[in-house]
């Protein structure tokens, strides 16, 4: 995948971001420019280039799929107590990017599954409306 200098732009702002949270308490104001916090841009440019390796090897055609998963992880996953690892965020991506843009075929043995994924996703989107009211 080709990526242009805003997608190029918005990769790098995710990874920032993702880097900033994992370093630092939930409740640390994040400063006006991450660039500016060598730690965070290091690790930052872990999460780039784990991120452009998934991209690699996965069928994903839209880079904001990747950042709006990267912002998930974000969210969801990027907690102090991991530090400067990157392991777990290649592990968590690649299956986010199969599970957004399947590159394997599916049966009825993983079917049951993907019945608690509709079900999980189902509730966090009531759960971000019920937030932006």
């Amino acid at each position: 995948m080709n990526i242009d200098a805003s997608a190029a732009e918005k990769l790098t702002h995710a990874c920032l971001k993702i880097a900033w949270s994992q370093l630092n308490n939930p409740a640390a104001s994040e400063p006006t420019d991450l660039h500016a916090v060598a730690p965070v841009v290091q690790l930052a440019d872990r999460f780039r280039a784990a991120a452009l390796q998934a991209v690699e090897c996965s069928i994903v055609e839209d880079i904001d799929i990747v950042v709006d998963a990267i912002l998930y992880l974000e969210h969801t996953h990027a907690i102090p107590p991991r530090g400067d690892d990157v392991t777990w965020f290649s592990h968590m991506l690649d299956c986010l990017l199969e599970l957004a843009c399947p590159n394997t075929g599916q049966n009825s043995t993983t079917a049951p599954f993907f019945a608690a994924l509709d079900d999980g996703i189902a509730d966090a989107r009531a759960s971000i409306e019920r937030a932006s009211r």
